[in-house]
């Protein structure tokens, strides 16, 4: 009933767009020649791309409700994308297209880091996302096999700018953001934007996995962050780019001592050079440090602290790059990549204050890469690349692993990619790829065997490299400046599939699944059908299973675990610049298993699936503009997320809270 309802409601609002869309007024569909730069590494109209892109804009940003305050509320009703998140403290999984979230790469304006960094970044400092779907490991290797997103920061303009803003809702929930922007001289710009958010939280927890573990206390929690971005030109032909960010989250998770105390650091330096009128340099420079600390108690009805875990995660990714055009209408991209990962955990005991478990590894990536983007004439489009990676671990130590100190592995890999665009008229393109991922097993995935937070977790030192090879096919269409509409069909499939979970033992362990394949089709529509309305849809179909599996043949033509086969949703916003907007999204999705031999009840009758969910978000703003000194604008927004109070799950673990109220004003200086 929950998806006829969703399709109802999108037959309805289609016909009455299509009625009325002849005697449209607006200006155009933005998108049109949208720029993008994380498809072919420098800045490309996405009408060149053969390749399914979507960008997320700040405005687009700051007409949805963010319940969990970070980007993983943004991607939630993007077609392809799945997520899960176990609640507000914690970072949301992007998985693309089922291939999964250990295969999407997340970038920080080009620079590559792990996916606990979308919680990171304040929204309020987010100039766009962009997202590419399908292998992207020819440009930015290993773990891309499902995709990027990349989020690039706001960079300040000449003209000053200043808000400051402060909300109350649900569960006792504050929030307080500010941001400033502004230039000097024409050559120096920033954007700064600082962020905290505290909540009581709720005892939203619905323990079917580990029913033992009784969840006595609400989930409280207090996070804080600071993001400034600033840019130097030091003359018409170069420039100078410098990003710090910060981020703290201290939580408990439902009991008094189970929790966490994180600091996330994120520093990056990059300098783009012209080099006559053909040749563009970029050089950048990453710095990502994490000290996380995660407490746990002894499980049950015993709640006082058994252990606490202290990591410290170090990342220092360097790219050099120089693009040109050289000749015959050919865009020549050369690359080089290093970077260094360090981990560090101690395991102490809260009694003793023993050291009683201790891990530590590196890991050092070595890659170089070449694309071509070919114009023979101007309506065809062919991009073609290749990039070789050396992956390194090294300086193990394992102390609960049956050798503590494990020794050095390599894998090394080629991933080419190749993509054909054509343009039959401006309002008309279909394009095409091929692309191979690869994904090489972690360091804890191999050699970790410990207890985590109660949970037994088994070493799996046998794990191969995983494989993806995929294809797209897409067709893309504008029906005047009202309606642009996309169709892309894929297929994928991955060799010695890398699945980290919990088994029927509800021991976390990874291991090789063989083949999976996924295939299926992704929609979207974009159309401004009368002044002041935008109307988006899109609908995602996803056939992602197990292929072949020699070692359990009784799982061949299972799902895939949190790879659900149907998702859709709907938004649409009414705004009268200076006065009033007002944006509503309903989201659909299917069934999804948790496990690959598609388990839905244990022999206890415990739930081991997440249901079909259909859950609608809305939020209004009205605008007051005003003239009181500085004072140029103020905002007051509501916003409702489950506004029918739908019972559903992002995390199969943990409910989601239910309906949600946060109202919120913000000054404009």
């Amino acid at each position: 009933m929950k998806s006829l309802k969703l399709v109802f409601v999108l037959v309805g609002v289609m016909s009455l767009v299509f009625s009325q869309v002849g005697w449209a007024e607006e200006k155009g569909v933005t998108k049109l020649e949208e720029i993008v730069v994380t498809a072919t590494k420098y800045e490309t109209s996405i009408k060149d791309i053969p390749g399914s892109v979507t960008v997320i804009t700040s405005e687009e940003i700051k007409n949805q409700h963010l319940p969990n305050g970070d980007i993983g509320d943004v991607l939630r009703s993007i077609p392809g994308i799945t997520l899960r998140r176990a609640y507000a403290p914690f970072p949301a999984y992007p998985n693309i297209r089922g291939v999964g979230s250990d295969a999407t790469v997340i970038l920080v304006n080009g620079i590559p880091t792990n996916w606990e960094i979308t919680q990171a970044i304040p929204p309020e400092n987010i100039e766009r996302i962009e997202i590419v779907r399908g292998p992207a490991s020819a440009l930015y290797g290993a773990n891309a096999s499902g995709g990027v997103i990349n989020i690039i920061t706001k960079e300040g303009k000449d003209e000053f700018k200043s808000t400051v803003s402060g909300g109350y809702g649900t569960f006792n929930t504050h929030r307080f953001n500010a941001t400033t922007s502004g230039g000097v001289d024409k050559k120096f710009y920033y954007s700064l934007a600082v962020t905290q958010e505290e909540s009581d939280g709720e005892n939203v927890v619905t323990n079917n996995v580990l029913p033992a573990i009784k969840m006595i206390d609400k989930c409280e929690y207090d996070k804080w962050g600071a993001s400034i971005n600033t840019n130097y030109k030091l003359s018409d032909n170069s420039k100078l780019s410098f990003l710090y960010n910060f981020f703290n989250d201290e939580y408990t998770r439902g009991r008094p001592n189970v929790g966490g105390d994180w600091d996330r650091h994120f520093a990056s330096f990059i300098y783009d050079q012209k080099l006559g009128e053909s040749f563009v340099f970029k050089g950048s420079l990453g710095y990502r440090y994490d000290d996380l600390l995660h407490r746990y108690d002894y499980g049950g009805t015993k709640y006082a602290e058994r252990q606490r875990r202290y990591t410290d995660y170090y990342e220092i990714p360097v790219e050099l790059q120089l693009t040109g055009d050289v000749g015959l209408r050919n865009t020549l991209t050369a690359g080089f990549f290093y970077n260094r990962q360090e981990t560090d955990q101690d395991f102490i005991s809260s009694t003793t204050g023993a050291l009683t478990q201790q891990n530590k590894y590196k890991v050092r990536t070595l890659a170089g890469y070449l694309q071509d983007v070919w114009k023979p004439t101007e309506s065809l489009i062919i991009t073609a690349g290749i990039r070789y990676d050396e992956w390194k671990n090294y300086d193990n130590t394992f102390t609960n692993f049956k050798d503590k100190y494990p020794g050095d592995s390599t894998h090394d890999n080629w991933n080419p990619k190749i993509g054909l665009r054509y343009n039959f008229t401006d309002e008309t393109s279909i394009w095409t790829n091929y692309g191979v991922g690869y994904r090489p097993p972690a360091p804890d995935q191999l050699y970790d065997d410990r207890t985590m937070g109660g949970n037994p977790k088994r070493a799996n030192p046998d794990l191969k490299p995983e494989k993806t090879h995929s294809w797209e096919l897409g067709l893309e269409k504008w029906f005047g400046k009202s309606v642009q509409a996309r169709l892309v069909g894929f297929y994928n499939y991955t060799d010695d599939k890398i699945l980290s979970w919990f088994g029927a033992d509800n021991v976390w362990m990874s291991k090789n699944l063989g083949r999976t394949e996924s295939y299926g089709t992704e929609f979207e529509i974009v159309l401004h059908p009368i002044d002041h309305w935008l109307v988006t849809a899109n609908y995602t179909w996803n056939n992602a299973k197990i292929d072949e599996n020699p070692s359990k043949p009784a799982q061949e033509g299972n799902w895939l675990p949190f790879s659900p086969e149907h998702k859709a949703n709907l938004g649409v916003t009414y705004a009268i610049e200076n006065n009033f907007t007002i944006s509503g999204v309903a989201r659909y999705l299917s069934l999804q298993h948790t496990n690959d031999d598609n388990t839905k009840y244990t022999a206890a009758g415990e739930e081991r699936f997440m249901d079909s969910s259909f859950v609608v978000d809305l939020k209004a703003i009205k605008h007051l503009p005003v003239r009181w000194g500085y004072l140029r604008n103020i905002d007051l927004s509501l916003s409702v997320d489950n506004v029918f109070d739908e019972k559903y799950r992002t995390f199969f673990v943990y409910e989601d809270p239910g309906r949600v109220f946060f109202g919120e004003v913000k000054f404009s200086f």
